[in-house]
């Protein structure tokens, strides 16, 4: 997370991305000018599995956990647009 008024990073925060945990996979990003965003999780034959709502934590950064994620899930953050269009920012965990 930023630090407000600073324009540093705060080294303590979260990474951005996707991230492994106990508890299933973590999603995080920073996405200051959105009230909401969401990941969709995709099968390895490309197929939507399901969605996971990300829940604004603070500086903009949005953050959501998927139970049943795994390492190696693709998937695509998404913004909201009238539920139409994938945006830039996929990748795997």
């Amino acid at each position: 997370g930023r630090e407000a008024g600073s324009g540093r990073v705060n080294a303590s925060a979260a990474a951005p991305g996707a991230l492994p945990i106990p508890a299933g996979v973590r999603y995080r990003v920073w996405v200051p000018a959105h009230a909401s965003l969401e990941v969709r999780v995709f099968t390895e034959g490309g197929a939507p599995a399901r969605t996971v709502p990300l829940l604004r934590v603070g500086g903009g950064d949005f953050e959501g956990i998927d139970p049943a994620g795994r390492e190696g899930d693709p998937y695509e953050f998404r913004l909201p647009r009238g539920g139409e269009g994938r945006e830039p920012f996929t990748g795997r965990t």
